[in-house]
């Protein structure tokens, strides 16, 4: 789906045993004003030991205008979408996106929208089960401001809208005197 020219458009990527992955971006519009934040970090971990191998990433998006809540996505491995644990544990944190490539996730706000699309994936190989953790993992997030010019232009249909009753009244006054008579 295509938004027109997003505001930000940043490439993230996961590398196994490449120390904590959180990356976190800035939405910004023309003028440069700050409009919230958007990122990708890990959500959960598989098995044990160094380097801790990861099972699921959340994206998250964060809209100044709508502060009261930070909408997650949780892109999971093959194995994590399929293990009703993982699952359970998982679900809590947002809607579960199986992670391959192309997948997309789309976070919402009042004012904001991010598409979170995998553009790369690499399962580890080893003593874990098959497709549940990744060795890179890169993801284009891409945000766009929804179109509140819809808002401006409804600033002129309110006067329309005012003027609406004032035409549907007498229809609603004829509409009443033949009720009661079939009463």
């Amino acid at each position: 789906t295509s938004y027109g020219t997003p505001l930000m458009q940043r490439m993230s990527t996961y590398i196994l045993g490449h120390g904590q992955y959180d990356d976190s971006f800035s939405i910004e519009d023309e003028q440069e004003r700050f409009l919230g934040e958007c990122g990708a970090g890990i959500s959960e971990f598989i098995g044990v030991g160094d380097p801790r191998r990861v099972t699921a990433v959340e994206v998250w998006l964060f809209d100044k205008d709508d502060f009261v809540r930070t909408v997650t996505k949780v892109f999971v491995s093959e194995h994590a979408f399929n293990d009703p644990a993982l699952r359970a544990k998982l679900e809590p944190k947002g809607d579960l996106v199986l992670i391959q490539p192309g997948a997309v996730a789309v976070l919402e706000t009042n004012s904001l929208r991010l598409q979170a699309r995998i553009v790369d994936v690499s399962y580890g190989t080893g003593p874990l089960p098959p497709n549940s953790y990744f060795d890179k993992l890169t993801i284009e997030l891409a945000a766009w401001r929804k179109q509140p010019a819809a808002a401006g232009v409804a600033a002129p249909a309110v006067p329309a809208a005012v003027s609406a009753p004032h035409v549907a009244a007498p229809q609603q006054a004829a509409y009443f005197p033949p009720q009661p008579a079939p009463a």
